[in-house]
């Protein structure tokens, strides 16, 4: 555990170097970035409190990097980036403050820009018999993909307990969010995005208490099954 601890703290490190990098390089050329969709999956990871080392650091990187971009451009952001940037805001705001329990993670509140994203997010969902999936946009059916709906689940999934803890939520925001996690759930294996599938399923599972799923799991390389 103490290795993935540390693994972990320099992958951190490295990700945040990269960005002020970045940043620096297209500044100097008149440019800025990251993009805002790479912007929303680094802060999901770096949390919304992490903040470049401030010395001789400018104060157009530090912007460029920060919080408020992603909530000044967040209509831009497609709509895994809109799931990203929800799921962010309701998680601490670093990962060191991370609860195992999901269920007991997060904020007790939902931030007003949480809610707008969860609203967009409730709005792309289309139902379908027992199963819902997430479209890539409100006025579309077309499927935003496994990754999108990951990331969608696992926001509904901290709003939803959230709630549980007494955050004021519209029932509405959550109402499909059951037929998500069946529309995902029957579709991982075929869907390449895998792991992030299985963790959003594991944040749904810890939201709603339910540690007791009878789940098979089977590895396979080349067609050839190597554990079950």
């Amino acid at each position: 555990a103490s290795a993935l601890v540390g693994l972990k703290r320099q992958w951190t490190e490295a990700l945040g170097a990269c960005l002020v990098q970045e940043s620096a390089s297209a500044l100097a050329l008149g440019q800025l970035a990251p993009g805002l969709s790479t912007l929303a999956y680094a802060r999901l990871a770096l949390g919304v409190g992490w903040q470049p080392a401030s010395s001789g650091m400018a104060a157009a990187v530090t912007d460029a990097l920060s919080v408020s971009r992603l909530s000044r451009g967040v209509d831009s952001l497609s709509t895994a980036g809109k799931a990203a940037f929800a799921l962010s805001l309701l998680l601490p705001a670093s990962p060191e403050h991370d609860d195992p329990d999901y269920s007991r993670a997060g904020k007790p509140h939902l931030p007003a820009q949480a809610e707008a994203a969860l609203r967009f997010l409730a709005s792309c969902l289309r139902v379908r018999g027992r199963t819902a999936y997430l479209a890539s946009a409100a006025g579309s059916d077309a499927d935003a993909g496994p990754t999108a709906s990951a990331y969608a689940l696992s926001a509904l999934a901290a709003a939803r307990a959230a709630a549980a803890r007494g955050a004021p939520l519209p029932a509405e925001l959550t109402a499909s969010i059951d037929k998500l996690a069946d529309g995902l759930a029957a579709s991982a294996a075929e869907s390449g995005a895998l792991s992030v599938v299985a963790m959003a399923m594991a944040d749904y599972d810890d939201a709603a208490h339910a540690a007791d799923a009878d789940v098979a799991l089977c590895a396979m390389i080349g067609g050839q099954r190597l554990e079950a």
